[in-house]
């Protein structure tokens, strides 16, 4: 889902960095400033695909020169990405949350989270789990950045996908996607 607030303008379309892997959408946020707002996919095979995904995706933020604010599946723990931060000197944080994300025949973990600019760290809300949602081995997760509590957030629902399909990673939403006008 992609929240929309009236204090929020695209500043740029809607950027693939790597296909079925990750996109970000630059943003104009009133009372913050810009914004790289972005999704990454991991890859749960090999972690090196992953940090060469993160490679890209620092080096398409430095080109917007915006403060980043990344959310997604990592496919790595919080403590992995980062280290990958630091030995990189890449300027990020990471946000995850204390309860698990993920279960498997293999365990639990937490490998859904987000990143984002030191200088969003007070601005971001802390990471909540969002209960109820039909996503197999996933519970999703929820960010926020503080705005007026009392405006009207424009919520894009997709409906889950079944079971059975594979998952490809992050994508723009489709037909199946409709408005809701939720209270914040």
């Amino acid at each position: 889902a992609i929240l929309w607030k009236k204090h929020l303008d695209a500043i740029g379309p809607p950027v693939t960095v790597v296909p079925h892997r990750v996109i970000h959408l630059p943003l104009n946020i009133q009372g913050v400033g810009k914004v790289d707002s972005a999704v990454l996919y991991g890859d749960p095979d090999n972690k090196r695909n992953t940090e060469m995904w993160l490679e890209a995706l620092f080096t398409a933020n430095a080109a917007l020169g915006a403060m980043l604010l990344a959310a997604g599946d990592f496919n790595m723990s919080p403590a992995e990405v980062d280290q990958w931060i630091r030995a990189t000197g890449s300027r990020a944080i990471v946000a995850a949350p204390v309860e698990f994300t993920c279960y498997t025949a293999q365990g639990a973990s937490t490998i859904d989270f987000a990143i984002c600019h030191p200088m969003l760290q007070h601005a971001m809300g802390w990471p909540t789990l969002v209960e109820g949602v039909d996503i197999r081995t996933h519970i999703p997760i929820s960010y926020g950045l503080s705005s007026d509590p009392h405006e009207q957030v424009r919520v894009i629902e997709v409906q889950a996908r079944s079971s059975h399909k594979p998952v490809s990673g992050p994508h723009w939403p489709s037909e199946r996607a409709n408005w809701k006008q939720l209270s914040a």
